[in-house]
């Protein structure tokens, strides 16, 4: 038996078949009829599509517009804008992103008629208390790895709750087609984000760490208090559970003293407990052996391209083992995975042009997503279309920023997007002097810096064999929809090459 076979429940042990069982008579104690404020928000959406399939009838509201249909949920009702007349006269608790002023009108209100205010991170909390918790924290690939651990319980028939920070693009997983899900066993598995500590809400049993790097520079003062922040997560993690660490990320490994729980490492390039071993690619999908001190458990092939996707992989492979699935389920889930909405997803191609969509709005992400899309389309000319988030971490990583999107042919900067700090500023300063510094380096900008103005520029100019991305997690989003459809609607019609 392998060792990660014989630190994990047998499927067919008892432990496994409670986890199994159904406790179909499982419910959520307290209020069943809630108000979202911010509903529009990833996060926000995955625990609205969770407590909907958990029989919860809910309402929303958000700043921005977002349709029900784009929530996945087409009976919810959500206004647009905040209003203490936007809650239910029937509702009995509002929970709210940690995006919401605590002055906002509609949680003022709240408060005023005596209902439970309750925030995203501590709803999330509750939901697993009395569950089994997986736990992905890390600055990158939380989503990806959380979806791909997700597709294989519930492939194993271990039926989990979850919640992640993304949408798959498809999956026939039943229950799994939204970012949350709603599962009657025992086992949860959740993204734990970083941002204002909210991970240490949580007291997983299993977690991992997918690698440390500074990123919510609004949050945290120094990279020492970063890791202050992953070593206390660490902590919390149960003595009898276990632990996972990037081999690759010194400062992952540097919190590995402050473990209670079991911990292993994972890489792909360096020696460790777990390893991705014999790598192939072929137009950037790769295929590997997952292997564990030495014993292969499984031949692997993703179906979504980039090497970043292979460390992704491993987490969620590593996570399954030790927490009952069988190394068919890895197999399974892995190799069906389609990838996630806004995760470096193809939206099609029109004309001869490949359209790409992105979040990356770290240094580092913006640098995988085009190395990848490099091993899938070599030697074709990349157009970046990125928007900066936050006037704040723009200027704490422009030298990395410039760096990372120098790797493409072409870039277009649209001007900061804000987020949670207030408007105003130099947004549009900042972009042009991105702009000019990548223009600095002999790479094509363009002049134009909002996206009414930079798309259609973009089509004038590209020809056949050309790809684009779009990159940010600012609302480029909102028009990624829009300009996914038009390229569709054009694909649909067979006016693709």
């Amino acid at each position: 038996m392998s060792p990660a076979a014989s630190a994990a429940p047998s499927r067919n042990s008892p432990v496994a078949a409670v986890m199994r069982s159904g406790a179909a008579n499982r419910k959520f104690d307290g209020p069943r009829v809630a108000h979202l404020v911010g509903v529009g928000g990833q996060g926000m959406r995955s625990l609205a599509q969770l407590l909907t399939q958990a029989g919860w009838r809910l309402s929303g509201s958000d700043v921005c517009h977002v349709p029900a249909m784009v929530l996945g949920l087409p009976r919810l009702t959500v206004a647009h804008g905040h209003a203490a007349g936007n809650i239910p006269g029937d509702a009995t608790e509002v929970i709210h992103s940690a995006a919401i002023d605590p002055g906002n009108p509609e949680l003022v209100a709240a408060r005023r008629r005596g209902l439970a205010v309750t925030s995203y991170v501590d709803k999330l909390a509750e939901l697993v208390r009395d569950r089994e918790l997986a736990a992905v924290a890390g600055t990158h690939g939380k989503s990806t790895s959380t979806a791909m651990l997700a597709e294989i319980l519930t492939r194993a028939r271990l039926d989990p709750l979850v919640v992640c920070g993304a949408e798959p693009i498809e999956s026939d997983c039943a229950g799994w087609h939204q970012g949350g899900r709603y599962g009657c066993g025992d086992l949860a598995v959740l993204e734990a984000c970083e941002y204002r500590r909210h991970f240490l809400r949580f007291r997983p049993r299993w977690a991992a760490v997918t690698g440390i790097e500074a990123d919510h520079v609004d949050c945290y003062e120094n990279l020492e208090e970063l890791v202050a922040a992953f070593a206390q997560f660490a902590r919390q993690v149960e003595s009898g559970g276990r632990l996972l660490l990037s081999a690759d990320c010194a400062l992952s490994r540097s919190i590995e003293e402050s473990a209670v729980a079991r911990v292993e490492t994972f890489s792909a390039d360096v020696e460790a407990d777990w390893q991705a071993t014999s790598l192939q690619s072929v137009a950037g999908r790769y295929r590997f052996s997952l292997v564990h001190r030495g014993q292969e458990q499984a031949r692997l092939q993703l179906a979504v391209p980039g090497r970043h996707n292979v460390h992704n992989a491993l987490v969620a492979a590593a996570l399954a083992l030790c927490m009952g699935a069988a190394g068919k389920d890895v197999i399974a889930g892995l190799e069906s995975f389609r990838g996630l909405r806004r995760r470096l997803e193809p939206i099609g191609e029109h004309q001869g042009v490949a359209w790409w969509t992105d979040y990356a709005h770290h240094p580092s992400e913006v640098c995988a997503a085009i190395e990848t899309l490099r091993e899938v389309y070599p030697g074709r000319r990349i157009t970046v279309i990125f928007q900066p988030h936050q006037q704040s971490r723009t200027r704490h990583f422009f030298a990395d920023f410039v760096e990372s999107l120098c790797l493409a042919d072409r870039v277009a900067i649209c001007d900061v997007y804000a987020a949670r700090e207030r408007a105003g500023g130099d947004r549009p300063g900042i972009a042009r002097e991105l702009a000019a510094a990548i223009g600095d380096r002999g790479v094509t900008t363009l002049d134009e810096h909002t996206l009414k103005q930079i798309l259609p520029c973009i089509e004038r100019t590209c020809r056949r064999g050309d790809v684009v991305v779009t990159m940010g997690a600012g609302d480029i989003a909102a028009k990624y929809y829009e300009y996914a459809d038009w390229i569709r609607r054009r694909c649909a019609r067979g006016c693709s090459a």
